[in-house]
């Protein structure tokens, strides 16, 4: 994957959308700011260590700004950084696979 963003669709069950990806410079995973529901979310795919990459979804503003880190409302655990294990991530969330409600 190269520095410049790409674009994907999303189509899982009835919902469509396009997300753009960008590298995420700080990890060196890749994330993604989209629209759900009407909310925003921001889904982040990088190395934890150890030889694990961990997935995260967190409510944020529509320009990715403003993540609420503290709540995590999807966790995965891909094996491998790629735009389409975050696709697939973000897939899953939109369906409700995996889905960690935040209510505190």
């Amino acid at each position: 994957m190269g520095s410049t963003p790409t674009m994907f669709l999303v189509r899982k069950g009835r919902y469509s959308m396009e997300i753009c990806v960008k590298k995420n410079e700080l990890t060196g995973g890749v994330y993604a700011v989209f629209e759900h529901k009407g909310s925003w979310h921001y889904a982040d795919l990088s190395s934890i260590g150890w030889g694990r990459n961990e997935c995260m979804i967190f409510p944020c503003d529509k320009d990715g700004n403003n993540v609420d880190f503290g709540c995590e409302e999807f966790v995965a655990y891909p094996n491998a950084i790629s735009e389409e294990n975050l696709k697939d991530c973000i897939d899953m969330f939109c369906v409700g696979i995996i889905c960690n409600d935040c209510t505190n």
